[in-house]
């Protein structure tokens, strides 16, 4: 890239934060000094009983689907006025406070989930060919009562993470289908990748799945809790706000950061199929009690309604 060019799109990024600050300014003359945050984020407050949002900076539409489950929230249960939160729609957690404002976050990398929400795939994810959460959730609960068509642990994704790089060198050999797959924009609006597979055909064909950390927080494992499979989780840093319910051996299979104990758990599993069964009932259990959109919609609730 020449550097015309990459001069021309760090002035385009500058012009449009000014044009955002502007409108911010305009809306509520207290945002003169605040610093516009780098990551993706929108403001929520209720005036005088009128919710009112503002879009800092949108990845996709998850700004737009968080949006939506907050109006749920309070056509659900009239939320009273609050003042100006931001929202951190990014895959990080940026702590319970920015710039003077309560800040939530899709995630929390610490033991405090309080100023943890959920996120936008309790709405949609339709890059991802993902159309509506509860439809998806329902339809793979039903799924999942059919066998897979192969015996294997399975794993698509991209390569996001160092640790993404050692489960496919540590997950090679019989009993493994683990891939990399790289995302391309389409014109849709959709995303579409070499060995791309949705989730409903990776609980089609693995009879096990893994969730690993990625650049932040990994939205799908709420999903793989719900396929009636055996859900592998590798050891994080970045949770979602309901992963202080969640209990190893319980829900899931614990998988240490590195894998050093991947191959022995899994094997666990294999040898003892009244083990593998109370951990997809349980998890199905889990999944209906805390992870439904109506059980989001409420957690958005008790967040805004103390604000």
């Amino acid at each position: 890239m020449s550097f015309y060019n990459r001069f021309k799109g760090w002035a385009l990024r500058r012009v449009r934060r000014w044009q955002v600050k502007l409108k911010l300014c305009i809306q509520d003359l207290r945002f003169i000094f605040f610093p516009l945050p780098a990551f993706n984020s929108l403001l929520v407050r209720k005036n005088l009983g009128v919710l009112e949002f503002f879009n800092i900076q949108e990845y996709e539409t998850r700004n737009s689907s968080t949006m939506s489950l907050i109006r749920m929230a309070d056509q659900r249960c009239g939320l009273k006025d609050f003042d100006w939160v931001l929202i951190n729609s990014d895959d990080l957690d940026v702590g319970s406070t920015y710039a003077g404002l309560r800040c939530f976050s899709y995630c929390s990398g610490t033991n405090d989930f309080s100023h943890a929400c959920p996120d936008f795939i309790f709405d949609h994810w339709k890059q991802t060919h993902l159309d509506d959460y509860e439809m998806a959730r329902e339809r793979m609960h039903l799924q999942g009562r059919q066998p897979a068509l192969t015996n294997c642990l399975g794993w698509r994704g991209a390569d996001t993470h160092p640790n993404r790089k050692r489960l496919v060198h540590v997950a090679q050999g019989e009993g493994y289908d683990v891939q990399f797959i790289r995302w391309e924009p389409m014109p849709n609006g959709q995303l579409r990748g070499l060995g791309f597979m949705s989730l409903d055909e990776q609980q089609g064909t693995w009879r096990y799945l893994i969730d690993i950390e990625g650049r932040g927080y990994s939205g799908r494992l709420k999903l793989l809790l719900a396929t009636g499979r055996v859900v592998f989780m590798q050891e994080r840093k970045y949770q979602e706000w309901y992963a202080e319910y969640l209990k190893p051996w319980v829900h899931y299979v614990p998988v240490k950061a590195d894998f050093s104990d991947l191959h022995e758990n899994l094997q666990k599993i294999k040898l003892n199929p009244v083990l593998e069964r109370e951990i997809i009932d349980q998890a199905n259990d889990f999944v209906l009690q805390h992870l439904t959109r109506d059980r989001a919609v409420e957690r958005w609730t008790q967040l805004l309604s103390g604000a």
